[in-house]
């Protein structure tokens, strides 16, 4: 008897795992497969949509029967993060720099140069210096670093046009992927430095992010937010360690895996975008977050302001940090309250 996977639509709060587009494209819900609209792989579907595995350790059941993107020899697994945090922090150290007009783009966000620098943010090549950078690298082992394929004998770098490359980090700091905030005009705006189509390739698996990581270790408390470049922007502003899925979907086993690396943890503050009172799809990611950090025995509180500023990150740079780090603008676990500049309480 077979079982089968289902299937989801993406969404904005939800994106496409390969293009990162909002509409068309489907993915299953074990998170294996994506079916994508934009950006062709070796496979392709009935509906027009190509196929991208994005979890070859534990290949999905599923109610299609397509062959995998690249043959099953050629499918390679995630590297292990030690090794993946060596080369992509060689790749952005070593052969990177950062332009002066993505340099201005982040100091726009209210990062200074320090912080600009501490997070490692880089621009994305051109795809000629792209291919000489993979050469260089090539002396090591590139297998399961997303980003890299091996083509007609040689390592090669992709490239998804010119913009800003954003490290994502885990609890202990590495580097495990790159998100690409693409520039101005280009859609989809973000991208993950993905392989997961190419031979010999792997997908970036959309890492949890960690700011300002190094104060987790004696902190009570955390921020949890969408978004890497957000969450360094809003740790700088507030000097206290902020964590970001790329979406509003948390892993379910996450909560689970805060309490076991970090005991001494009590609270968890959520900072979704403000328009979790308009958009359903954003309120039910959060009460589904908040519902499993209170089960993992954690106390779960959100973090609102001002309807006029999208994201934390907006209000903080508009001048308002004072008031955020304030335990004032915490809520209770059954109501949010915003509290400045007027009151409001949303039963939740």
């Amino acid at each position: 008897m077979n079982n089968y996977s289902t299937f989801r639509r993406v969404n904005r709060r939800s994106p496409c795992a390969i293009c990162n587009g909002a509409d068309w494209c489907t993915e299953t819900t074990d998170g294996a497969i994506a079916f994508c609209m934009r950006l062709k792989s070796e496979r392709q579907v009935r509906n027009g949509s190509y196929i991208h595995v994005l979890d070859a350790s534990q290949p999905p059941t599923r109610t299609f029967k397509p062959q995998p993107t690249v043959a099953p020899s050629r499918i390679i697994s995630t590297a292990l993060s030690d090794r993946r945090d060596a080369i992509l922090t060689a790749l952005l150290r070593s052969h990177l720099t950062l332009s002066n007009e993505h340099r201005e783009a982040l100091q726009a966000r209210g990062l200074d140069d320090g912080a600009i620098e501490a997070a490692g943010y880089r621009s994305a090549p051109s795809a000629r210096y792209g291919e000489s950078i993979a050469r260089a690298l090539s002396s090591h082992d590139l297998r399961g670093v997303p980003g890299f394929y091996c083509a007609g004998g040689e390592w090669r770098l992709v490239d998804f046009g010119p913009g800003i490359l954003i490290p994502a980090r885990d609890e202990r700091g590495r580097v495990q992927a790159l998100q690409l905030r693409r520039d101005a005009g280009l859609s989809p705006r973000y991208l993950w430095l993905s392989s997961g189509s190419k031979p010999h390739g792997t997908g970036s698996k959309a890492p949890i992010h960690y700011a300002k990581r190094h104060l987790l270790t004696s902190a009570q408390s955390v921020l949890l937010t969408e978004g890497a470049l957000k969450a360094d922007v809003i740790a700088h502003f507030l000097n206290r360690p902020v964590i970001a899925n790329h979406n509003i979907s948390y892993p379910q086993d996450f909560a689970a895996q805060l309490q076991i690396n970090f005991p001494q943890l009590k609270t968890c503050i959520i900072a979704f975008d403000s328009d979790f009172r308009t958009n359903a799809a954003v309120k039910n990611g959060l009460t589904n977050l908040k519902a499993q950090l209170v089960k993992a025995g954690l106390r779960a509180t959100v973090r609102v302001w001002p309807r006029a500023y999208k994201g934390l990150d907006d209000y903080l740079l508009a001048g308002h940090a004072e008031s955020q780090n304030s335990e004032k603008a915490q809520c209770f676990p059954c109501t949010i309250q915003c509290l400045a500049p007027q009151t409001e309480r949303i039963a939740f």
